[in-house]
């Protein structure tokens, strides 16, 4: 399993908090920059997913866990920040990103051109969400300060079954029984950054979020389960990497 994700991020965390401390103790913190109070940011965004899957076994039985791959999750950010007072602001943000993972390897199957291939069924996520939050920024010199952020989200998540002859990236395999899920969802999350601006018209932003949401939810099918689809959801865990540009509009 990766573990990247886990040392990272607490590891960006003790570092904000120290650089925090140090400042609060050795001086006087300066006055927010109004610049980072207000401002539009767009940026690239890296997300590492712990997965858990869930399958319904009936009421007897109930759900039973299933361990998945770690989903590495990329992709886009966008917002705008809106600020309330010197040390309380508030961020309308969005994110698209786009991931896979491979979920089975099947045994031989024979192919339409005759051939007799292994394939690996794998999953597309196509990610869109909604991220609303408020921050609260503590300078630590006229035009940089560490922050911290805490909100929840709206999320919509398309999965979609691929498969592929296995050592052929390039060679998919279409299949009528491959399936697509679309699924809403909500979220929590919270977490810390460092930003700094240079010359009241561009500044930089390195944030890490921890989030907490279920965005797979659909019906499964398979050998097991031959005659009708049965439950299964997906528990996320995600440590997510941001570096944004920092905007002023006149």
């Amino acid at each position: 399993m990766n573990k990247t994700g886990y040392v990272c991020g607490p590891l960006f965390g003790i570092f904000i908090a120290i650089l925090t401390f140090v400042n609060i103790a050795t001086c006087k913190p300066p006055e927010i920059s109004p610049f980072l109070q207000n401002t539009y940011l767009a940026g690239f965004d890296l997300s590492i997913n712990n997965r858990k899957g869930y399958v319904y076994y009936g009421d007897r039985f109930g759900y039973k866990a299933v361990q998945r791959e770690n989903l590495l999750l990329s992709g886009i950010s966008a917002g705008k920040r809106f600020g309330i007072s010197d040390f309380l602001r508030f961020q309308l943000g969005g994110i698209v990103s786009l991931g896979s993972s491979v979920e089975d390897t099947t045994g031989a199957q024979a192919l339409d051109d005759g051939t007799i291939r292994i394939l690996t069924k794998n999953n597309l996520y196509i990610h869109l969400g909604i991220l609303p939050e408020f921050q609260v920024p503590l300078p630590v010199s006229p035009d940089a300060s560490v922050f911290f952020r805490a909100g929840g989200g709206g999320h919509f998540m398309n999965i979609q079954e691929q498969e592929y002859v296995l050592g052929s990236p390039d060679f998919r395999v279409l299949d009528p029984y491959l399936e697509n899920h679309s699924v809403l969802s909500l979220s929590v999350h919270g977490g810390a950054g460092f930003e700094f601006e240079i010359g009241n018209r561009i500044g930089f932003a390195l944030t890490y979020i921890f989030r907490y949401w279920r965005p797979v939810k659909y019906g499964i099918t398979s050998d097991l389960f031959p005659y009708s689809s049965v439950p299964y959801k997906e528990r996320f865990l995600t440590h997510s990497f941001d570096l944004s540009v920092l905007l002023k509009r006149d």
